[in-house]
Protein backbone atom coordinates (compact mmCIF):
# COMPACT_ATOMS: atom_id res chain seq x y z
CA UNK A 1 0.00 0.00 0.00
CA UNK A 2 1.53 3.09 -1.36
CA UNK A 3 -0.65 5.41 -0.65
CA UNK A 4 -2.76 5.92 2.25
CA UNK A 5 -5.66 7.08 0.60
CA UNK A 6 -5.79 3.67 -1.35
CA UNK A 7 -7.01 2.36 2.30
CA UNK A 8 -9.98 4.02 1.64
CA UNK A 9 -12.99 1.42 1.18
CA UNK A 10 -11.17 -0.83 3.50
CA UNK A 11 -11.60 1.57 6.40
CA UNK A 12 -15.15 3.11 5.16
CA UNK A 13 -16.17 -0.52 5.34
CA UNK A 14 -14.22 -1.53 9.00
CA UNK A 15 -16.75 1.59 9.95
CA UNK A 16 -19.13 -0.72 10.04
CA UNK A 17 -17.71 -2.74 12.62
CA UNK A 18 -15.90 0.28 14.60
CA UNK A 19 -12.71 -1.44 14.20
CA UNK A 20 -12.00 2.14 12.95
CA UNK A 21 -13.09 5.22 14.00
CA UNK A 22 -15.52 7.48 11.01
CA UNK A 23 -12.50 9.45 9.78
CA UNK A 24 -12.89 11.72 7.21
CA UNK A 25 -9.92 11.58 5.16
CA UNK A 26 -10.47 14.94 3.19
CA UNK A 27 -10.84 16.74 6.06
CA UNK A 28 -8.25 14.68 8.49
CA UNK A 29 -10.88 15.05 11.36
CA UNK A 30 -13.63 12.68 13.02
CA UNK A 31 -17.21 12.98 12.00
CA UNK A 32 -20.27 12.36 13.85
CA UNK A 33 -18.60 11.21 17.17
CA UNK A 34 -21.55 11.38 18.85
CA UNK A 35 -23.48 9.08 16.63
CA UNK A 36 -20.52 7.17 16.93
CA UNK A 37 -20.43 6.79 20.64
CA UNK A 38 -23.97 5.58 20.44
CA UNK A 39 -23.56 3.26 17.65
CA UNK A 40 -20.59 1.76 19.74
CA UNK A 41 -22.83 1.58 22.67
CA UNK A 42 -25.67 -0.27 20.74
CA UNK A 43 -22.95 -2.37 19.92
CA UNK A 44 -21.86 -3.77 23.15
CA UNK A 45 -24.71 -4.32 24.09
CA UNK A 46 -25.53 -6.40 21.84
CA UNK A 47 -22.68 -8.44 22.44
CA UNK A 48 -23.30 -8.11 26.13
CA UNK A 49 -27.03 -9.57 25.62
CA UNK A 50 -25.77 -12.21 23.60
CA UNK A 51 -23.14 -12.89 25.97
CA UNK A 52 -26.06 -13.41 28.50
CA UNK A 53 -28.47 -15.43 25.92
CA UNK A 54 -25.54 -18.02 25.34
CA UNK A 55 -24.86 -18.73 29.21
CA UNK A 56 -28.43 -19.29 29.71
CA UNK A 57 -29.19 -21.29 26.46
CA UNK A 58 -30.00 -24.75 27.83
CA UNK A 59 -29.11 -26.21 24.22
CA UNK A 60 -25.35 -25.57 25.09
CA UNK A 61 -25.00 -27.21 27.97
CA UNK A 62 -24.68 -30.82 27.23
CA UNK A 63 -22.62 -30.13 25.11
CA UNK A 64 -20.60 -28.01 27.46
CA UNK A 65 -21.15 -30.78 30.10
CA UNK A 66 -19.30 -33.36 27.54
CA UNK A 67 -15.95 -31.09 27.81
CA UNK A 68 -12.92 -31.98 29.77
CA UNK A 69 -12.00 -29.72 32.39
CA UNK A 70 -8.93 -28.58 30.27
CA UNK A 71 -11.09 -27.99 27.39
CA UNK A 72 -13.66 -25.84 29.60
CA UNK A 73 -10.76 -23.77 31.10
CA UNK A 74 -10.05 -22.98 27.53
CA UNK A 75 -13.17 -22.56 26.38
CA UNK A 76 -13.52 -19.99 28.81
CA UNK A 77 -10.45 -18.51 28.19
CA UNK A 78 -11.37 -18.41 24.42
CA UNK A 79 -14.80 -16.61 24.50
CA UNK A 80 -13.64 -14.04 27.65
CA UNK A 81 -10.62 -13.28 24.89
CA UNK A 82 -12.76 -12.77 22.25
CA UNK A 83 -15.65 -10.65 23.67
CA UNK A 84 -12.91 -8.56 25.20
CA UNK A 85 -11.02 -7.80 22.26
CA UNK A 86 -14.08 -7.01 20.24
CA UNK A 87 -15.42 -4.29 23.03
CA UNK A 88 -11.92 -3.06 23.78
CA UNK A 89 -11.83 -2.35 20.00
CA UNK A 90 -14.81 -0.99 19.37
CA UNK A 91 -14.14 1.46 22.46
CA UNK A 92 -10.79 2.40 21.22
CA UNK A 93 -12.53 3.58 17.85
CA UNK A 94 -15.36 5.53 19.60
CA UNK A 95 -14.47 6.37 23.39
CA UNK A 96 -10.88 6.69 23.21
CA UNK A 97 -7.66 7.20 20.82
CA UNK A 98 -9.35 9.09 18.24
CA UNK A 99 -6.70 11.91 18.55
CA UNK A 100 -4.24 8.91 17.44
CA UNK A 101 -5.95 7.78 14.57
CA UNK A 102 -6.11 10.95 13.39
CA UNK A 103 -2.38 11.65 14.14
CA UNK A 104 -1.42 8.49 12.43
CA UNK A 105 -3.17 9.16 8.90
CA UNK A 106 -2.44 12.52 9.03
CA UNK A 107 1.03 12.18 9.27
CA UNK A 108 0.91 9.18 7.07
CA UNK A 109 -0.29 11.30 4.32
CA UNK A 110 2.00 14.05 5.15
CA UNK A 111 4.71 11.62 4.34
CA UNK A 112 3.22 10.55 0.90
CA UNK A 113 3.01 14.20 -0.28
CA UNK A 114 6.87 14.88 1.54
CA UNK A 115 8.21 11.91 -0.63
CA UNK A 116 6.17 12.14 -3.46
CA UNK A 117 3.95 8.96 -3.41
CA UNK A 118 0.76 8.88 -6.14
CA UNK A 119 -2.08 7.90 -5.11
CA UNK A 120 -2.08 4.00 -5.85
CA UNK A 121 -2.23 0.71 -4.18
CA UNK A 122 -0.07 -2.29 -4.22
CA UNK A 123 -0.58 -4.47 -7.37
CA UNK A 124 -3.95 -6.66 -6.30
CA UNK A 125 -4.28 -5.81 -2.91
CA UNK A 126 -7.95 -5.92 -3.07
CA UNK A 127 -7.81 -9.11 -4.98
CA UNK A 128 -5.79 -10.52 -2.41
CA UNK A 129 -7.91 -9.28 0.58
CA UNK A 130 -11.21 -10.74 -1.34
CA UNK A 131 -8.90 -14.34 -1.77
CA UNK A 132 -8.96 -14.09 2.21
CA UNK A 133 -12.58 -13.30 2.63
CA UNK A 134 -13.30 -15.92 0.13
CA UNK A 135 -10.71 -18.85 2.14
CA UNK A 136 -12.30 -17.93 5.58
CA UNK A 137 -15.80 -18.43 4.64
CA UNK A 138 -15.04 -21.64 3.57
CA UNK A 139 -13.58 -22.81 6.55
CA UNK A 140 -15.85 -21.44 8.96
CA UNK A 141 -18.95 -22.06 6.65
CA UNK A 142 -18.23 -25.79 7.16
CA UNK A 143 -17.53 -25.22 11.54
CA UNK A 144 -21.10 -23.67 11.26
CA UNK A 145 -22.38 -26.77 9.22
CA UNK A 146 -20.53 -28.90 11.73
CA UNK A 147 -21.50 -27.29 15.19
CA UNK A 148 -24.99 -26.01 13.94
CA UNK A 149 -25.89 -30.00 13.98
CA UNK A 150 -23.86 -31.26 17.02
CA UNK A 151 -25.93 -28.46 19.20
CA UNK A 152 -28.40 -28.32 17.05
CA UNK A 153 -28.73 -24.82 16.29
CA UNK A 154 -29.20 -22.45 13.37
CA UNK A 155 -27.09 -20.90 11.21
CA UNK A 156 -27.47 -17.61 12.51
CA UNK A 157 -27.29 -18.48 16.16
CA UNK A 158 -23.58 -20.02 15.25
CA UNK A 159 -22.84 -16.64 13.59
CA UNK A 160 -24.26 -14.59 16.13
CA UNK A 161 -23.87 -16.42 19.45
CA UNK A 162 -21.17 -19.36 18.85
CA UNK A 163 -18.12 -17.52 18.19
CA UNK A 164 -17.99 -16.86 14.30
CA UNK A 165 -18.90 -12.43 14.79
CA UNK A 166 -15.49 -11.91 16.98
CA UNK A 167 -13.61 -14.62 14.62
CA UNK A 168 -14.31 -12.19 11.62
CA UNK A 169 -14.14 -9.37 13.59
CA UNK A 170 -10.61 -10.21 14.61
CA UNK A 171 -9.40 -11.05 10.91
CA UNK A 172 -10.70 -7.85 9.87
CA UNK A 173 -8.27 -6.35 12.43
CA UNK A 174 -5.55 -8.43 11.67
CA UNK A 175 -6.21 -7.52 7.96
CA UNK A 176 -5.52 -3.43 9.05
CA UNK A 177 -2.94 -3.93 11.24
CA UNK A 178 -0.89 -5.89 7.98
CA UNK A 179 -2.06 -2.86 5.62
CA UNK A 180 -0.30 -0.52 8.13
CA UNK A 181 2.44 -2.21 8.78
CA UNK A 182 2.75 -2.67 5.35
CA UNK A 183 2.28 0.79 4.88
CA UNK A 184 5.45 2.05 7.21
CA UNK A 185 7.80 -0.74 5.19
CA UNK A 186 6.88 0.72 1.89
CA UNK A 187 7.54 4.64 2.86
CA UNK A 188 10.78 3.36 4.72
CA UNK A 189 11.82 1.51 1.68
CA UNK A 190 10.73 4.76 -0.66
CA UNK A 191 13.06 7.03 1.42
CA UNK A 192 15.80 4.82 1.62
CA UNK A 193 15.76 4.64 -2.23
CA UNK A 194 15.61 8.45 -2.37
CA UNK A 195 18.34 8.72 0.60
CA UNK A 196 20.72 6.88 -1.93
CA UNK A 197 19.97 8.80 -4.67
CA UNK A 198 20.47 12.05 -3.36
CA UNK A 199 23.63 11.16 -1.66
CA UNK A 200 25.10 11.15 -4.98
CA UNK A 201 24.40 14.57 -6.17
CA UNK A 202 24.65 15.83 -2.36
CA UNK A 203 20.99 17.83 -2.50
CA UNK A 204 21.19 18.90 1.03
CA UNK A 205 17.64 20.38 1.21
CA UNK A 206 16.29 17.17 0.21
CA UNK A 207 17.97 15.43 2.29
CA UNK A 208 16.55 17.31 5.00
CA UNK A 209 12.85 16.69 4.02
CA UNK A 210 13.61 13.40 3.73
CA UNK A 211 15.48 12.86 7.26
CA UNK A 212 12.09 14.70 8.35
CA UNK A 213 10.00 12.05 7.01
CA UNK A 214 12.45 9.60 9.05
CA UNK A 215 11.36 11.45 12.16
CA UNK A 216 7.56 12.00 11.39
CA UNK A 217 7.38 8.13 10.53
CA UNK A 218 9.12 6.77 14.04
CA UNK A 219 6.70 8.78 15.78
CA UNK A 220 3.81 7.13 13.82
CA UNK A 221 4.96 3.56 14.67
CA UNK A 222 4.75 4.84 18.16
CA UNK A 223 1.21 5.94 17.16
CA UNK A 224 0.70 2.51 15.64
CA UNK A 225 1.76 0.93 18.88
CA UNK A 226 -0.52 2.88 21.12
CA UNK A 227 -3.41 1.85 19.09
CA UNK A 228 -2.80 -1.39 19.13
CA UNK A 229 -0.58 -2.70 21.39
CA UNK A 230 -3.03 -4.49 23.44
CA UNK A 231 -5.47 -5.75 20.67
CA UNK A 232 -1.86 -7.11 19.10
CA UNK A 233 -1.42 -8.98 22.19
CA UNK A 234 -4.91 -10.19 22.62
CA UNK A 235 -4.95 -11.69 19.15
CA UNK A 236 -1.41 -13.38 19.50
CA UNK A 237 -2.56 -15.01 22.42
CA UNK A 238 -6.00 -16.31 20.89
CA UNK A 239 -4.14 -17.42 18.08
CA UNK A 240 -2.20 -19.68 20.48
CA UNK A 241 -4.93 -20.45 22.52
CA UNK A 242 -7.11 -21.73 19.76
CA UNK A 243 -4.21 -23.85 18.37
CA UNK A 244 -3.78 -25.57 21.67
CA UNK A 245 -7.52 -26.24 22.08
CA UNK A 246 -8.23 -27.72 18.59
CA UNK A 247 -5.45 -29.99 19.00
CA UNK A 248 -6.75 -31.21 22.69
CA UNK A 249 -10.58 -31.54 21.46
CA UNK A 250 -9.15 -33.57 18.32
CA UNK A 251 -7.03 -35.83 20.62
CA UNK A 252 -9.01 -35.39 24.62
CA UNK A 253 -12.67 -35.25 23.22
CA UNK A 254 -15.17 -37.28 25.61
CA UNK A 255 -17.56 -38.62 23.23
CA UNK A 256 -17.18 -40.28 19.77
CA UNK A 257 -15.35 -37.57 16.71
CA UNK A 258 -16.28 -38.46 13.83
CA UNK A 259 -14.58 -37.19 10.26
CA UNK A 260 -16.47 -34.05 10.06
CA UNK A 261 -15.88 -32.69 13.72
CA UNK A 262 -12.14 -33.73 12.85
CA UNK A 263 -12.11 -31.88 9.57
CA UNK A 264 -13.82 -28.89 10.93
CA UNK A 265 -10.99 -28.81 14.10
CA UNK A 266 -8.10 -29.04 11.22
CA UNK A 267 -9.42 -26.36 9.03
CA UNK A 268 -9.79 -23.90 11.87
CA UNK A 269 -6.41 -24.95 12.90
CA UNK A 270 -4.58 -24.16 9.85
CA UNK A 271 -6.48 -20.93 9.36
CA UNK A 272 -5.41 -19.69 12.68
CA UNK A 273 -1.56 -20.98 12.44
CA UNK A 274 -1.69 -19.04 9.18
CA UNK A 275 -3.35 -15.78 11.10
CA UNK A 276 -1.63 -16.24 13.78
CA UNK A 277 2.11 -16.57 11.99
CA UNK A 278 1.30 -13.61 9.79
CA UNK A 279 0.32 -10.84 12.10
CA UNK A 280 3.44 -12.09 14.28
CA UNK A 281 5.62 -11.53 11.21
CA UNK A 282 4.08 -8.48 10.41
CA UNK A 283 4.84 -7.47 13.98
Amino acid sequence: MTDIFCIKPFFYYLNAFLITPWYDFKRDVIVKPNLCKLYATVLISLKLSSLVYLMLDERTSPTYEKLVLAHKILFSFYFSTTITLTILTIVKSSFWNTDSWITMLTTLHHVDLMVRNKEHSSKNFYLKLFVKHAALILCFGYQIFVWSSLIESSIWEMIFLGGIWEAYFEFLSVQLMLVIICSFQNRYAKINELVFILKKVRFVQDLKTLARSYRLLGETVDVFNKIFGWPLVFIIFHCGLQMVYCVNFTVLVTYEMNHQNLMANISILLWVTVSGFGVSAGA
